[in-house]
Parts: C-alpha cells; structure tokens; sequence
C-alpha cells in the first residue's frame, strides 16, 4: 500500500510539471501581447552635375531602428534593424506591452556616396564623395497602433572635396 501511495504522489507531482508550460526567454514582437508597427519611405538627396536636386528612394538596404525606453533620466536604446524594399519602403513591428507605450523611436540611414559640390567663388559643381545622414523620431508610441517616419538623407560632409557656396 505505501508503494502505490508513493507511485501515485510520483506520479502527481510529474503531472504538475509537465503541465507548466515553458515561459519565453527573448522579448520578441510575438510574446509581447502587442505590437507597434513603424512604417516608412527613406529618401535621399543629391546635387546632380547640372545643379538639380535629385531625390530617390533608398533601395533594399538596412536602417538602423532605435527603441527608447526612459529609465529616470536616462534614454537607453535597444538597436533593430529594419530594410527598405525596391521602392524604399520599410516595416518593422517592435513588441509593447499592453497598455504601455514605446518611450522614444528613432529611424535613421547613413551612407558614403558620390554627388555634386559648387566650389566657393565657381558656378559649375564638380563630383565629390559625401557623407548623407537623414533620421525621424516619435515618442510616446502606444501599442497595438502604427506610425508613418518618413525621412530624407542628405549631404552632411564632403570627403576631400572643395569648399562648397
């Protein structure tokens, strides 16, 4: 009798661990319970050599998804990472808890590439390497919702190139 008592407390007790079922170890979009989605066009600006702007869209390539949270005064930022399609568009779904907000969200996109610079005291531009930078941020982004950051990417420093107008 104290066998079966024993087999059966055993038995018991196995049951109540196969029943616990395994809690998440990574924060993810999918065990967050909501998500906040960002969406976006990322567009570049450069000076043609007949001294037009041209504006296209940044292809298939990554931008960097910033996600705020405010701990006292401190603004900590966990990275993401987000692609634009062959039009430049991106999306991206960040996890939030329900009924909290996402603190802060930046978007941004550098890159290193060719344009046209108007040296000082000349009328024609000349071909030049820069660096672009272009950037958007919300705060206060509440879940389950989306939000549209466009942005553009300028010239933000000329690589070797002479003083521009």
């Amino acid at each position: 009798m104290k066998k079966i008592s024993l087999m059966a407390a055993f038995i018991a007790v196995a049951a109540i661990f196969a029943s616990c079922e395994k809690q998440p170890t990574a924060v993810t979009p999918e065990n967050m319970g909501s998500t906040v989605k960002l969406t976006g066009y990322v567009r570049i600006i450069k000076m043609k050599s007949d001294k037009k702007k041209d504006t296209t869209f940044v292809k298939n390539q990554e931008i960097a998804v910033l996600y705020g949270t405010q701990v006292g005064e401190k603004m900590t930022y966990r990275p993401y990472v987000a692609t634009t399609d062959k039009k430049g568009f991106y999306s991206i779904d960040l996890g939030c808890p329900v009924g909290q907000t996402i603190d802060k969200v930046k978007v941004e996109y550098s890159a290193y590439e060719e344009t046209y610079v108007i040296p000082k005291g000349k009328s024609d531009p000349i071909a030049t390497d820069a660096y672009f930078y272009g950037s958007a941020e919300k705060t206060n982004l509440a879940a389950p919702q989306a939000y549209n950051l466009d942005f553009f990417v300028t010239a933000q420093d000329y690589v070797g190139g002479p003083d521009q107008n």
